[in-house]
C-alpha cells in the first residue's frame, strides 16, 4: 500500500474534496487509487469523484485513430475501482459529460475562447502545451487546442465550487494565466515500508 503525500496544498479550510479520475493513469488504478480513497476520507467530510472520460475524445481525432467509447471505458473504469471508491463514507460521482451539460459551461467556454484570443499569458501557455503534446505523441495542434480549451472551460465552472480539487498530476496554470481561483491540491504516493517483526 502507499502513503498520500501532499505536494502542494490547497486544501485550505474546505470540507469537500474532489477526485478528478485520468482514464489510463496508474495513479488512478489499484492500490495507489485505494490509498488515495482512504485518505480523502479521513480528511473531507465529503468526495466527489469526477470521471474525466470523454474529454479523451480530442486524443483520438488528434492522432487520427479510431474513435474510442470513452463513456463505455469511463463505465469500466468506475466497475473496476468500486471497491476503492466505496471506502469514501459520504461520495457522489461524476462524469466529464455532466460538466458540459452544466447551465454555466457554454458560457465559460465562451470566455476561455475570448481569453486565448485576447490574453497574451493564456494564449503562450495553451500553445506551449499543444507543442509539448506533439513533440511527445505527434498529432493535429487543432484538435490538442480543442482538448485543452474545454479542459481550461470545465476548470472555470468547477472553480465555482467550494471544494478542494485533488489529483496526483499536474493542472493546468489557470490560476496564473486566468485568474481562476482553483483550489488545487496536488499528490503523490510514498510506499510504506512493510516492517517485519523480530
Amino acid at each position: 500500500m502507499y502513503k498520500v503525500k501532499i505536494l502542494k496544498n490547497g486544501i485550505g479550510e474546505f470540507k469537500k474534496a474532489r477526485l478528478g479520475i485520468s482514464l489510463g493513469q496508474n495513479y488512478h488504478e489499484g492500490d495507489k487509487f485505494i490509498s488515495l480513497c482512504e485518505w480523502a476520507d479521513t480528511r473531507f467530510e465529503h468526495v466527489e469523484v469526477m470521471v474525466a472520460d470523454t474529454l479523451n475524445r480530442w486524443n483520438d481525432l488528434a492522432l487520427n485513430i479510431a474513435a474510442q467509447d470513452w463513456k463505455k471505458l469511463g463505465d469500466d473504469w468506475l466497475d473496476r475501482n468500486e471497491y476503492a471508491i466505496s471506502l469514501l463514507s459520504s461520495k457522489h460521482i461524476t462524469r466529464w459529460d455532466d460538466y458540459r451539460r452544466h447551465p454555466d459551461y457554454i458560457r465559460s467556454m465562451r470566455w476561455v475562447k475570448q481569453r486565448y484570443d485576447a490574453s497574451f499569458p493564456f494564449k503562450t501557455m495553451i500553445d506551449d502545451r499543444v507543442s509539448k503534446v506533439r513533440e511527445k505523441y505527434g498529432g493535429d495542434p487543432f484538435y490538442i487546442r480543442s482538448y485543452l480549451i474545454e479542459e481550461c472551460s470545465v476548470s472555470v465552472v468547477m472553480a465555482q465550487q467550494p471544494v478542494a480539487d485533488v489529483y496526483p498530476g499536474s493542472f493546468l496554470p489557470i490560476k496564473e494565466t486566468l485568474g481562476v481561483n482553483v483550489n488545487f491540491t496536488r499528490v503523490d504516493f510514498l510506499r510504506k515500508e512493510i516492517r517485519l517483526a523480530a
